[in-house]
């Protein structure tokens, strides 16, 4: 049997990172449209989730700099203004595809 990476593994962890990690990426990748950072907070009160606007900030500059966000504005231009957020569906997909090999060797 050749010897398998394990890289995966550490970008599952990224893509995780934890619960409301996890939350942030539901409610954006139920979203058709790019969303701002009040809609985010928003919907997750609307699951049942609370999250304080700092902590969201931190996770949506986290999943951005992973590459599994995007925002519409560039860093430089933000100073002042709302960013709208989308998911990036091929990264993601891309984490979770190399994670379901990494889990059945047999694909």
């Amino acid at each position: 049997m050749p010897p398998s990476s394990d890289d995966w593994i550490a970008d599952l962890r990224q893509l995780a990172g934890g619960e409301q990690r996890l939350r942030v990426l539901a409610v954006l990748a139920a979203q058709p449209e790019p969303v701002f950072h009040r809609q985010i907070v928003d919907a997750l009160e609307e699951r049942g989730h609370r999250i304080h606007p700092t902590g969201l900030g931190k996770i949506l500059r986290e999943l951005e700099t992973f590459g599994y966000i995007t925002g519409d504005l560039a860093q430089e231009l933000r100073h002042g203004r709302t960013v709208r957020y989308t998911i990036n569906h091929d990264a993601v997909a891309a984490v979770l595809d190399a994670a379901r090999n990494g889990l059945d060797p047999s694909r």
